[in-house]
Order: C-alpha cells, then sequence, then structure tokens
C-alpha cells in the first residue's frame, strides 16, 4: 500500500493554547535540537543540552530578579528554580481492531533543577494538555526497524488533543502499520516552567480483514461476441498487497451453461489482473457484470452491477416455414420468430421455386408479420418454399426448404358455346372441353339457358337460368322456344371434386314472327275539329320491327272504317272533324312478316272551337313614350268572345321580335305607357271564349315620337396626373329621334372615411365627349357622371365612375424650431406636412448650410448655400452634432414618401454660442508673510498669484472673470489616498474681469502649495480648462510662528468643516436644466458686481452681520414682489379660461398660439429682468418658488443631519428635492443669497490692489460640463 499522506476522519488538529515567548521559544529550540540529538544517539549530548537550556532561563531569572533588587528594598523575594518536565513517555497500545486503536499514556513526569536549597516551593503546577499525532508507515507486515525508517517529520498528523489520557483513534484503514508519537502542552502560568519533549515514536497496527467490495466494471471494448473489461483495484486491500479477482457474469457465455449461480451469474474470470476479456457471447444482448476481491482472509464483497451489451450481428438462421393450409391455387404459411442477434428483425422473406427446378427460387412474400398466404399457384403441383430474414445488420442465412403440393381443383372453363343454327322454336349449340380439367378428367357437361326477351316467358317459365342438357357431349338440340325472342346459354363441366366455372354466356335470337295484338287507343285531348290520339306499342313485336301503324275512324253516315293516319309514332292529331260530333277509333301495326290484329275501338267527342283570329289594332294616338290602341270584336265561332290578350314588342334593326304581354280583359281598347322614344312596336291581339283563345291576329306597327336621349356610358379616365384627370366618354346609344347636341359632365366628392359621394359639382357642358379636370388635390379619389342633351331635352346621369389623381411628394414640414443650441451642437424639431397627397411620409430629411449672416433676414434666395444634408429618417426631431462654434446656420426639413421628396419648408437660421476661452498660460506665485492678520508679528504665509488674460480668438467667448484654485499638496496626497470628508487645502478664488493678480492669505508655512487657474466664459460658454499648475513652498516659520500658525489652521479647519457641511453643488444642481443654467447666473452675477462698482469695501463679521436663514426677500422689494405675483396670478387666470374654452381635439388655434408666444415672452422678460435687477431673489421670486424653496430648506435640514454623521443622504431626499423642479434661475440665485451670507467674516478677505474683493471658498468647484450635454440623443449626423 501507499505512504502517502494519512486520511483520517478525525484528523484535523484542535487549536492549541497560547503560550509567554520564552516557553514557546524554548520548546521550539529543544523540541528541533533534542531530535537531532536523539537521531544520532548523543545521550550525553542531549543531557547536557538540557541542561543548558534550564541553566539559561534560570540566568534569565537572576538577571530579573536583581532588577528587581534594585528597585528597592521593599521589592526583595526569593528566586526559585524553573519547573521542568522530563520527556513524555510514549502512549502504550490498549487494543486495536481493523480500524481503530486504542492508546493510553501517563502525564509529564517533573524534574527540579536548581542548588539543592530546602525552600518549600508552593507554586502551582501547570495544566497539562496532550496532542496523539501518528502517521501511516506501511503493512501489517512491514518490519517493525523498516517502518520506524518510514516516519517522516512532516507527515505527522495530529488526530486528539485534550486532557484525557486514553483515546481511541478511528477511521484507519485495515491492516495497516502507524507511527505515534505524544507532545505534552502545559496552560501558562506565573512559574517559570519548562515543556517535555515530545515522546519516542512507537508503532502500532490494525487488524487486517477481507478487502473491500471494488468499483463497478468499466467497458473498455467491445465485439459481437466479446466484452474487454477492467476495474479498479479496491481502495481497502485489508492489509494484503497481492489479490486475486473473481468476475462473474449474467447471463452466462454459450459454453458455460453447467456453471451458473443461484443468482445466474457465471463465473468467467479468476485471476490476479484487473481486465480481461469474456469470449463466446450472444451478440446484441445485454449482459450484467460484478467482480469481487480476494485475499488470504477470504472473498470481500461483490461490486455494484454493471450493464453492458455486445454489437448486433445479422440474425440467425431461422427455422423452416410450415404449412398450416393448402388450396388448390394457394398455400398458407407460418413460421416462429428468428433470433435477432441484438437488433431488431425488419422484415422477413419467403421464396419459392418448382420442385422441376429447384434452383429458380423467387420472393413471393417480405413483411414483419409471422405468416402469409401465397397465391396464384397452380393446382395440384410441388413447391419448394424456404424462409430468410434480415436487420439493420445484414441478411440471415435461408432456412431448409420445405415441401408442399396444392389440391386438386373442379375443371376449368369450356370455350365459348356456340350456336350453329336456329329456327322460331328451336337452337342447335356446341362447344369444346375445358384446358384443364383440374387434375380430375371431366364426367359430364350441363348446359344451361336463360330467357332473355319477356315474350319468352310463356308456359311458366321465369327468368332465370334453368338447365336444358346434361351429358358427355359437346353438342346439344334447344326445343320450345319462341318465334323473335332472345336467349343467352352457358355450359359446365363436371369432375370427381366438383363443378367447373360456367363458360361465357352466348346470346342467340330465334327467328321473327308477325306482331302481337294493341290494346286499345286513348283519347288524350279534344279540340275543337279533332282528337289527340295515343296509344302503347305491342307487348312483342314477333321479332322483326315494327314498321307502321294504322288509326281508322268509324264514318257513321257512310257506316264503314274510314283511314286517318298511317305512321311509325304512337300517337296522332286527327283534324278535320266536326266540333261536338261523336266518334269511334281503332288501331293496328305491321312488321315484316305480317299484320297484327285491330285494336278494341274507343269512342270520343270534339270539342267546341275558339274565336277567330282578329283583326290589327287600330292607332288612336301616338306620343314619345305611349300609344292608344283600340280595336274590334271577331267572329266567336259559335261562342261568344269573352276576353282579349293584346301583345307588343319592340321592333328591332335586325328585324327580330320578341312580344310580351300587355293586357288581358274585355275592354276593346288601351293606352300603352312607358315606351322608348322614336322607336318602332308591334302589337297583336287574340281573343277568347269558354272554348278558348282563338288565333293571334295579324300585327299592326307604329313608331313612337323623338324624345330626349338616352344615358351614356360611364366616363372612363384616359390619363390620371398628379393635379387631373383626362376623362372621355361615348355617346348614348340612343339619341331617341333628335341628335345629340351636347354633354354636361358633373364631379362628385368622396369621404376618405366613408367613401360615399357627396357634392356633385358641374365642370363641363359642350359639345365635347372627353374633358380634362386640372386643379385637383393630388392622390385623392373623385367621381364624375355624365349625361347628354338634344333638341328635345336632356337626358339621364350615367352610372358614376370612380377616379384617382396620382399621389404625389408630400408638402413641407411645418413648425420648423431650434429647441437647444451649444457651441458644437443643435437640437431641432418639426410638425408633419399638413398633406401627404396620397401616399404616407416615410422619412424626413434635414438639410444645414453654413451662413454668413449677410442674407440671412431674406431667407428666401436659396441657391446660395451648400446645402448638406445631416439627417434622414422617420423622427421629427434631430440632434446636430460637430458644429462650429459661434457660427451662423440655415436649415430647412423636407418629407419625403414613395413619390420622392417634396418641397423643403422655409429656412431656419440660427448660431451656435461660442466655445469656452482657450487655456491659459501657467500662473506667477510668489510668497509672503500675511500681513492681513492685523498682529505685530506675522503667524501665517500668503502667496500673490498673477496672471495673463488669455488671447481671445476667434469663435471663442471672451472671459469675463477668473478662478484662482491653490491646493496643498498634503491634502491632495491624503485625498489621493482615499480620504474623504471636506477637501481641505484645497481653495478656490473667484476674480472679477479686470483683476490679474490676487493673494491667497492665511496658509501655513512650510508647505508646498499648486497653483492654477482658468478663465469663465461670457454668454454661458463655460470655463476654460485648467492652466498647468505652478508650484510655491511657503516660508519656514518660528517656533511661536508655527504655534500660532496651527491655531490658525485649526480655525481655518474647523471653518472648512462648517463650510463642508453646506449643501453640494451637485445635489443641488442634479437636474441637467440647473447645469445648464449655472452659466448665465455667474455671468449675471459677475454683471451685477461689476454694476455695483469697481471697489468695494471689504466685508467682515464686524461690518456687516449675517442674514438669517428664512431672511430671502429684501424689504425695499417687496413693492416689486407683489407686482409679480398679481401678474402672474392673472397671466396664469387667463391662460386657464382660454384652454378651457378651446379645448378641442382640431390642435391649436391661432389664439392659442398666440397665448403661447406671450406666455414665452413673459417667460423670457422674466430671465431679463433677474439679471437687471439688484442680483437677491426677489428679482423674480414667487409666491409658488418661495413654497418649494421652504421645502427645499426642510429637506436640506434633513439631509444635513445625514452628514453630520458621516452618512450617505437617503435616495428618497434627493429623489424629493429633484422633484421640486425649482427653475435653475432661482437655484442660482438661491447660491448667491448663500455666498453672501455664508460666514466667511471669520477668514481674512483679501483686497487686491485695484480694491476688488476676493471671495475665498474652501470647496472645490467642479469643472463645468459641456454646454451641449442635456441635448436629447435622437439622432446623430453631420
Amino acid at each position: 500500500m501507499g505512504e502517502g499522506p494519512l486520511a483520517l476522519g478525525i484528523v484535523e488538529e484542535p487549536e492549541l493554547p497560547l503560550f509567554n515567548e520564552g516557553v514557546e521559544h524554548l520548546n521550539a529550540v529543544s523540541g528541533s535540537e533534542a531530535s537531532t540529538l536523539r537521531e544520532n544517539g548523543d545521550d550525553t549530548g542531549l543531557e547536557s543540552f538540557r541542561k543548558s537550556s534550564v541553566d539559561t532561563r534560570m540566568a534569565s531569572d537572576l538577571s530579573g530578579a536583581a532588577r528587581e533588587e534594585d528597585a528597592g528594598p521593599d521589592h526583595q523575594e526569593i528566586c526559585l528554580p524553573a519547573i521542568t518536565y522530563q520527556q513524555i513517555s510514549p502512549p502504550a497500545v490498549a487494543s486495536s481492531d481493523c480500524r481503530s486503536v486504542v492508546l493510553h499514556w501517563e502525564t509529564a513526569r517533573e524534574e527540579l533543577l536548581g542548588d539543592g536549597s530546602e525552600t518549600e516551593d508552593t507554586r502551582e503546577r501547570p495544566k497539562q494538555s496532550f496532542v496523539l499525532e501518528l502517521q501511516q508507515v506501511g503493512t501489517h507486515r512491514t518490519p517493525a526497524a523498516e517502518a520506524l525508517q518510514r516516519v517522516a517529520d512532516d507527515s505527522w498528523a495530529g488526530v486528539y488533543s485534550g486532557e484525557d489520557c486514553t483515546v481511541m483513534v478511528s477511521g484507519l484503514m485495515p491492516g495497516m502499520a502507524y507511527a505515534v508519537r505524544l507532545r505534552c502542552l502545559l496552560e501558562q502560568g506565573d512559574s517559570d516552567v519548562v515543556a517535555p519533549l515530545p515522546s519516542d515514536a512507537i508503532l502500532c497496527q490494525t487488524v487486517p480483514c477481507t478487502p473491500s467490495a471494488p468499483n463497478p466494471v468499466v467497458l473498455s471494448g467491445k465485439e459481437r461476441r466479446a466484452l474487454k473489461l477492467k476495474w479498479p483495484v479496491p481502495e481497502e486491500t485489508g492489509g494484503f498487497d497481492e489479490l486475486q479477482y473473481t468476475l462473474e457474469i449474467c447471463p452466462p457465455p454459450l459454453d458455460a451453461m453447467h456453471q451458473l449461480h443461484p443468482q445466474g451469474f457465471c463465473a468467467v474470470y479468476q485471476g490476479e489482473k484487473n481486465s480481461v476479456k469474456v469470449a463466446k457471447l450472444a451478440p446484441g444482448v445485454k449482459y450484467l457484470v460484478r467482480v469481487a476481491a480476494r485475499n488470504e482472509l477470504g472473498y470481500g464483497p461483490y461490486s455494484n452491477v454493471g450493464e453492458f451489451k455486445t454489437e448486433a450481428s445479422v440474425p440467425s438462421q431461422p427455422y423452416p416455414p410450415s404449412c398450416c393450409g393448402v388450396g388448390p391455387a394457394s398455400v398458407w404459411l407460418h413460421w416462429p420468430p428468428a433470433q435477432c442477434n441484438g437488433a431488431d428483425i425488419t422484415r422477413y422473406i419467403v421464396q419459392k421455386a418448382p420442385t422441376s427446378d429447384p434452383g429458380n427460387w423467387e420472393v413471393v412474400y417480405a413483411g414483419q408479420e409471422l405468416s402469409c398466404e401465397i397465391r396464384s399457384l397452380q393446382t395440384a403441383e410441388r413447391y419448394l418454399f424456404r424462409l430468410g430474414c434480415e436487420n439493420d445488420i445484414g441478411k440471415s442465412v435461408f432456412s431448409s426448404p420445405l415441401e408442399v403440393r396444392t389440391a386438386s381443383s373442379p375443371p376449368g372453363q369450356p370455350s365459348s358455346i356456340g350456336v350453329d343454327s336456329v329456327t322460331r322454336t328451336t337452337a342447335f349449340l356446341k362447344w369444346h372441353p375445358p384446358s384443364w380439367d383440374g387434375g380430375e378428367p371431366v364426367i359430364h357437361y350441363e348446359v344451361q339457358l336463360y330467357p332473355k326477351s319477356a315474350a319468352a316467358l310463356v308456359g311458366g317459365l321465369a327468368q332465370q337460368w334453368f338447365p336444358v342438357f346434361q351429358g358427355l357431349e359437346t353438342t346439344c338440340t334447344v326445343h320450345g322456344l319462341r318465334g323473335g325472342c332472345t336467349y343467352r346459354a352457358q355450359v359446365r363441366g363436371f369432375n370427381l371434386i366438383g363443378a367447373g366455372d360456367f363458360s361465357q354466356a352466348t346470346e342467340f335470337t330465334t327467328a321473327p314472327e308477325a306482331p302481337e295484338g294493341l290494346p286499345p287507343p286513348v283519347i288524350s285531348q279534344c279540340t275543337q275539329g279533332g282528337f289527340e290520339l295515343v296509344w302503347e306499342p305491342p307487348q312483342f313485336d314477333g321479332g322483326a320491327p315494327i314498321n307502321v301503324y294504322t288509326v281508322e275512324c268509324w264514318d257513321v253516315a257512310q257506316k264503314l272504317w274510314m283511314p286517318v293516319y298511317r305512321g311509325l309514332t304512337t300517337g296522332c292529331n286527327i283534324t278535320g272533324l266536326l266540333p261536338g260530333t261523336e266518334y269511334f277509333l281503332r288501331v293496328g301495326c305491321a312488321n315484316s312478316h305480317g299484320d297484327s290484329p285491330w285494336s278494341i275501338p274507343c269512342s270520343g267527342r270534339t270539342a267546341a272551337a275558339p274565336p277567330s283570329p282578329p283583326k290589327p289594332p287600330m292607332i288612336l294616338s301616338t306620343s314619345g313614350s305611349g300609344v292608344v290602341l283600340s280595336w274590334k270584336p271577331p267572329p266567336g265561332n259559335g261562342l261568344p268572345v269573352t276576353g282579349y290578350v293584346l301583345e307588343q314588342a319592340r321592333i328591332r334593326e335586325d328585324s327580330t321580335v320578341a312580344f310580351e304581354q300587355l293586357y288581358e280583359g274585355p275592354d276593346l281598347s288601351f293606352e300603352v305607357k312607358g315606351l322608348r322614344p322614336f322607336t318602332e312596336y308591334g302589337f297583336r291581339l287574340c281573343a277568347s271564349n269558354s272554348a278558348g283563345k282563338g288565333a293571334w291576329g295579324p300585327v299592326a306597327i307604329c313608331r313612337t315620337d323623338p324624345g330626349p336621349p338616352g344615358a351614356p356610358d360611364h366616363p372612363e379616365a384616359v390619363t390620371q396626373g398628379v393635379d387631373h384627370i383626362q376623362l372621355r366618354w361615348s355617346a348614348p346609344g340612343q339619341t331617341n329621334g333628335s341628335p345629340v347636341t351636347g354633354y354636361t359632365l358633373e364631379l362628385g366628392s368622396v369621404s376618405s372615411k366613408t367613401r360615399k359621394i357627396s357634392l356633385w359639382t358641374q365642370i363641363y357642358r359642350g359639345p365635347s365627349n372627353s374633358f380634362c379636370i386640372a386643379d385637383l388635390s393630388p392622390g385623392r379619389e373623385y367621381a364624375a357622371r355624365v349625361r347628354a342633351e338634344n333638341g328635345i331635352g336632356v337626358g339621364a346621369f350615367s352610372q358614376p365612375v370612380r377616379c384617382y389623381t396620382s399621389p404625389a411628394p408630400p408638402e413641407a414640414p411645418v413648425g420648423l424650431s431650434v429647441v437647444h443650441r451649444g457651441s458644437k451642437s443643435a437640437k431641432v424639431k418639426w410638425e408633419a406636412p399638413a398633406e401627404d397627397n396620397g401616399s404616407p411620409v416615410r422619412r424626413y430629411k434635414v438639410l444645414l448650410a453654413r451662413s454668413d449672416g449677410a442674407h440671412d433676414s431674406a431667407l428666401k434666395d436659396t441657391d446660395q448655400y451648400e446645402w448638406k444634408a445631416v439627417y434622414e429618417g422617420p423622427e421629427t426631431s434631430a440632434r446636430l452634432s460637430g458644429l462650429e462654434p459661434g457660427s451662423q446656420y440655415v436649415l430647412r426639413v423636407l418629407a419625403l414618401n414613395s413619390c420622392g421628396d417634396g418641397p423643403a419648408c422655409a429656412m431656419q437660421s440660427f448660431a451656435t454660442s461660442l466655445a469656452p476661452p482657450p487655456k491659459m498660460e501657467p500662473p506667477a506665485a510668489s510668497v509672503g508673510v500675511d500681513s492681513s492678520s492685523g498682529v505685530p508679528k506675522a503667524h501665517l504665509a500668503q502667496i500673490e498669484v498673477r496672471w495673463q488674460p488669455p488671447e481671445i480668438h476667434q469663435r471663442h467667448a471672451a472671459a469675463i472673470g477668473f478662478e484662482v484654485e491653490v491646493t496643498d499638496s498634503r491634502a491632495q496626497a491624503g485625498l489621493e489616498k482615499g480620504g474623504q470628508g471636506p477637501e481641505k487645502g484645497r481653495h478656490l478664488i473667484t476674480a472679477s474681469k479686470g483683476a490679474c493678480r490676487c493673494v491667497v492669505a492665511g496658509l501655513p508655512g512650510n508647505r508646498q502649495f499648486g497653483v492654477r487657474v482658468r478663465a469663465v466664459g461670457a454668454d454661458s460658454a463655460g470655463h476654460s480648462p485648467w492652466s498647468e499648475p505652478a508650484t510655491v513652498c511657503t516660508p519656514q516659520l518660528e517656533v511661536s510662528e508655527c504655534s500660532a500658525s496651527r491655531n490658525s489652521s485649526a480655525e481655518a479647519d474647523a471653518d472648512e468643516d462648517r463650510v463642508g457641511k453646506q449643501p453640494p453643488k451637485k445635489a443641488r444642481q442634479r437636474k441637467s436644466k440647473a447645469q445648464k443654467g449655472k452659466g448665465d447666473v455667474d455671468a449675471a452675477s459677475e454683471a451685477h458686481r461689476a454694476k455695483a462698482g469697481s471697489v468695494q469695501p471689504a466685508r467682515s463679521a464686524a461690518a456687516k452681520p449675517r442674514p438669517k436663514k428664512d431672511q430671502l426677500i429684501s424689504k425695499k422689494s417687496a413693492a416689486r414682489l407683489w407686482q409679480t405675483v398679481a401678474a402672474v396670478l392673472a397671466l396664469g387666470l387667463l391662460v386657464f379660461l382660454t384652454l378651457l374654452a378651446l379645448r378641442t381635439d382640431r390642435g391649436p388655434t391661432p389664439f392659442q398660439q398666440q397665448l403661447s408666444y406671450m406666455d414665452k415672452e413673459w417667460q423670457a422678460a422674466r430671465r431679463q429682468a433677474m439679471f437687471q435687477g439688484d442680483g437677491s431673489l426677489s428679482d423674480f421670486m414667487t409666491p409658488g418658488i418661495q413654497r418649494k424653496l421652504e421645502q427645499l430648506q426642510e429637506l436640506w435640514q434633513d439631509a444635513q443631519l445625514y452628514m453630520e454623521r458621516g452618512l450617505e443622504v437617503p435616495n428618497s431626499i434627493l429623489q424629493q428635492i429633484e422633484e421640486l423642479d425649482i427653475p435653475p434661475e432661482v437655484i442660482a440665485a438661491l447660491e448667491e443669497s448663500a455666498m453672501a451670507a455664508q460666514p466667511y467674516g471669520d477668514l481674512p478677505n483679501m483686497p487686491m490692489d485695484d480694491g476688488n474683493v476676493i471671495y475665498h471658498d474652501h470647496r472645490l468647484e467642479e469643472e463645468d460640463e459641456e454646454d451641449d450635454t442635456d441635448i436629447d440623443d435622437d439622432a446623430e449626423y453631420y
């Protein structure tokens, strides 16, 4: 077994108690040196080493006692020798088992070292605790000497720490040898002690046992009939290096069926190797594998069972199929499933071959079923059948063949029966024997007859097959037939098996004869001068077609039958008879073979006749739309006329007429209405009585008078443009007797929502049949209709036609404005055009050009500019970047749709703001003693700073002031190391425009300061970059001066703390609007100072008392404040009433736009008044703003409590401050008031040579961000 680090369940060594430094050093030195002496076997040296260690400790104690004696006589005490302990005895093994050992030991024995004095030692003995350590050094068969040589100093592992002297160490491995040693730890006390050395190492062994279960077997390779398996060595061998393995598998291999385990496992390997190849396995079979290890003590437990599967193979050879049924032409086969060998069988294949040619195999079945029926076999023949199968791997070997003979069958069909000769009553038939007798000879034939004609069903015959002959002959004669009838005959053969199939039926007809007699005729209708007679044909025509029917009528006067009809139809119309007279009728027929008997006569009476045809109606009068007709009664043919029927027809150019009924009644006149003008019509009459309607009389023709023209066809759009539509129409089809003289064209409006036509407007009247409608709106839908007129009048309108103008580019966008501008960027917005001209706007294009400002007053001549597209997209606003500072620009916007670019809107000019002043040169700084403190001897230093104003270039703003920053190098170094709190040692000084020097006083001596300067740009242009810093050192002061300087520095620090507790500028200006307005307020402050005077007296706490916090409005501005409040309330009331009255969905009216413009003008005037006033809050303070400032003061007091405690201000307070939305002008002016109200009187003011006051601010101003940082990032081009 291995000898690596020991792995135990209780290996972790607990923390040991701390000892005094002397004991720890002594134990460490003594332990290492003593171990070296012990290994060398030098017992004498070991003993001398121990005595020298004790003497050294005692000498140290004596020197300490001597020092105590020097302190005084009251501190003398007796010195006792140190308490030492002998080397602790090694532990002893009390008992052991497979996984644990019980050890016990004795406590450390005391050894007194000294001069042998008999002074009683009453010192308290330290408490002993023990640490038990061990390491694995071999197995139970390793010799003791070799095991002890394997002990390594760095391999000890603590297994116990405590005060007990008996412990059981568990978690050991069976059959292993371990080295054990004991260390004694002494609790630290007042007495001097020397800890004992660790004990010598002893050996202990655990009891060996059987090995543990190996890990599960793993698969290293597999074949169709073999598996390659391997397994690791067990984690515990039981203390033996040599192991034997037994591998078992289930199901067993093919040659090991007699070695089965009760659980189904079979041992396939026993030996020392931990890998084996198991052969003679079945392909595609899942096997269960387990392994057990064995040492000298016996077998260990089995490993977990592993599942492995051999590779699949082709199926095994199947068994031959079995025959489960035989027919004359079919065989039923079935078979058991074949062994698939790991891959499912996809199909079975059955092949057949005749016994006469056993090598001619053909596939008769392929499928997954285990049975099949093989058809289309010959009767009484022998066949060979064999079975094969296949899977995804391949095909198996075919089984041995199975021989099957088909059964015998009845004979086959005889040949078609033939008719040799026929008469009216007989027929001679013959046939040929069948080609296949079914394996048995024919014993007789049977002939059957079927009467197809209904006339043949005489003498009790039915329309079905009946036998007429049985015998061995192949001919027969059939008697008792009827002439002219059709029959069908068939024949079949018989053998010992049974009757064969009938032959195909043969149809024949006997010779014809005369037809049968007809049934009596039927009079279907009696007319005014005859009859309509119908009859049925004879039931049997004698086998020949009827060639004539004859009808005879009985003449009462002449007493004889008179022929009245002869023909082929079964009905006739007999005319020329007298009305109301009775007649007798009969009918007969004949064919080519004779006449039939006469039918039984029928009788009937003729009907009365209707009236004669009337004469043509007379035309009494005509008009453009009607005719008045009249007529006379015709003869009634013996019955009075009871009514008339009048019909009309329009005579067309092709002379075709189509009559339609106009009137039916007894009147003799009728007025026809609704006729077409100048059109010919025909009219006819017929009369009726109780006998019926008479014939139609002659047609009367007349023409209506001329009238207005008809409606033309609907107009057709020939061409469609953006603003015009060319219409064309054809002349009306009916001019109605008068030529067309002109046309009227009307145009209708179509609603875009409902698409209904309304508001027809006449746009043309003239003789032309085309017209171009101009001045239309693009992309709109219109409706058009036209009507014609002639000399008679105006015709009807045509059907309206819908037409469309072509879409066009959209109109120009509206409302172009510059909503924000900076030095290098600007934001513009616009509104969609009023009309998209039939195609929706897809995107907008912004064109920008540089302008010199000379021609911008007119803004009409666009060709003088070099336009450049800076934005193209669907939004109605854009951000323009990359502009030049202080430059004039003109821009315009155009809309685009699917038709192209629309016109651009009116040009809009704007100018970018100037860039901040350029970077200044480093300032010049000189140091000196502060002379402004007013004391006889200066205690503080001062720095005089001089600078040169920057050279203002084109497009840069002029400098309206300067800022000087003085930074203490020590404070800066502390801040860079992560310091927090107020920025002590950093001074920001603001100077006016004309100043080029300043003095920073009240500075400590012997310090290094960095000085830099920057310019403040006019018109909110921002600050220039800081100049490069200049470094200067204040002079070294005397001791008294340093003390005074420290006091002054402490006062300055206190002032800086008070300043640091003020609201941070970033918290007061969280909104981007407030950041933007900062430059304006700074400029206003500088302007106010300049207006107040170039020389102001220095401020001090005694000269001017500090104002109260809530005193924000000066008394002298109260009148102006209330005037402003009244104006704001009046304007707000006006805006509210106007919006309430004009609230609609149609957008802003011109009055609303004017009102918005007035509001903007008022806002601009209010901002201007702020800069023109005295700079106090009263210049623009309103009650609403005053209330917001009171809320801001309360929130700031809450935030100040957090900052005084060094905590971060909660976001909720900052959010409430931000939601107040105080205008940036008020915030900036509030800063000015706060600057004036700050307790700067405690600090010395620094007047310059020209008398300007320098405000000394300990807070470092943040650099202004770029002036266009708050522009929305809608789009960025250019």
